[in-house]
């Protein structure tokens, strides 16, 4: 891996921390108006960058993985009650507990490149196939178990994969998210689809009139960017990672700050939530 020509830069980290909690203060107290969604976007991508780049510069990638795996399981009650109802999703598992499998999944990333520059073929094979494992679990669970989810799935590793690549390659970083958008909506359909009419997801996935006429017409999701494209506006994001990301203009917060501050501001906003029922 390449080390990314960036600058340390807090600023993309405040963005990300101020649209998150515009998005769960959507998702608790104002889940009739869209703005608050649409605005919580742009945190992922930046959350996934910041993920990619820490497991690039990080001289201890285990401990980096604990950190993230403690503030996680911190994070795991109050984020239970992160819906509309406030009522216990058991089965939903919070954004920082899917950055911790993907350090994982990184680290397999990496033995997948060092086994190709030592051509050495099968062990090459091997850990791709690993990787593609990796990549479809999150997935794969939320399809065969009801109620499963982990935060962003496969699609967010899948973002976390492509920062971690082509950090320093932005004209092809775009165009590969854009479709990366169209991938996973086709995908969502085909899931829908083949629920509510009862049929097998492979002879889903191969009828891409059904599909594509689903993903499109449901909201005019392809002009609005809604129904299945609604995660598509998220390149307001990817966008900020590129251009922020080597400003010269630099602020700085202390370490833990970020990691303090998602369980923390998640507690909070399902406690008041809860009093105010």
């Amino acid at each position: 891996m390449v080390k990314p020509k960036i600058k340390k830069n807090d600023i993309l980290k405040i963005i990300a921390m101020v649209t998150m909690l515009i998005d769960h203060l959507g998702v608790l107290y104002f889940p009739d108006y869209q703005i608050f969604r649409s605005i919580g976007r742009i945190a992922f991508p930046i959350f996934a960058f910041y993920l990619a780049m820490g497991f690039s510069f990080t001289s201890d990638k285990k401990m980096y993985a604990l950190r993230l795996l403690t503030f996680g399981v911190f994070a795991q009650m109050p984020y239970m009650f992160l819906n509309a109802d406030v009522k216990a999703h058991f089965l939903g598992f919070n954004v920082l507990l899917l950055f911790t499998y993907a350090i994982g999944m990184l680290y397999v990333f990496d033995l997948a490149v060092n086994a190709i520059k030592k051509k050495d073929i099968l062990l090459s094979i091997y850990f791709m196939i690993g990787l593609l494992i990796i990549l479809i679990i999150p997935d794969f669970l939320a399809y065969i178990i009801h109620g499963f989810y982990l935060s962003y799935g496969s699609y967010g590793l899948v973002l976390i994969l492509l920062f971690y690549i082509l950090i320093n390659k932005p004209r092809i970083l775009v165009p590969l998210f854009i479709a990366i958008s169209f991938i996973f909506a086709y995908l969502r359909g085909v899931v829908n689809i083949s629920n509510y009419l009862d049929v097998s997801y492979f002879s889903t996935l191969t009828n891409f009139q059904l599909v594509w006429n689903e993903i499109t017409v449901y909201k005019n999701g392809l002009l609005t960017l809604q129904g299945y494209f609604f995660q598509s506006r998220s390149i307001l994001g990817v966008l900020l990672v590129i251009f922020l990301s080597k400003l010269n203009y630099q602020i700085s917060m202390p370490k833990y700050v970020a990691y303090l501050f998602y369980p923390l501001h998640i507690a909070l906003l399902v406690i008041i939530r809860i009093l105010m029922e």
